[in-house]
């Protein structure tokens, strides 16, 4: 699993484009956040099991990643344990990835809806 989806845009666009675009629209893992910490600036789906999603947009692309968010499900520590005890076997075990990597490409489907592409 890939856990990252590529859209591409016609015109050049920015993630500040993208979220004046979509932050009033209901996708199904939830509703867009804009965040930013320090140069980084993303737009946040809320988690979903251990995993949420981050939009970021630059010049005609736009990328959708997922990414482990263990500080928003509370489950850092546990999973921290169990990783190191198992090493890589610890993501093949990982029950929330095959959901989450659907809701993902689901996620690009809403996305290019809501943009018009």
């Amino acid at each position: 699993m890939k856990g990252i989806e590529t859209i591409k845009s016609p015109d050049v666009i920015t993630t500040e484009e993208v979220f004046e675009k979509i932050k009033d629209c209901e996708f199904t893992a939830g509703k867009p956040e804009y965040q930013a910490k320090g140069i980084l600036k993303f737009v946040k789906l809320p988690a979903v099991g251990r995993y949420c999603f981050h939009i970021v947009a630059g010049g005609k692309q736009i990328q959708i990643s997922m990414v482990e968010d263990m500080a928003q499900t509370g489950t850092f520590m546990k999973n921290a344990a169990i990783g190191s005890k198992l090493g890589i076997f610890a993501n093949a075990l990982d029950k929330d990835k095959a959901p989450s990597q659907e809701l993902l490409e689901k996620t690009a489907v809403e996305l290019k809806g809501y943009l018009g592409l």
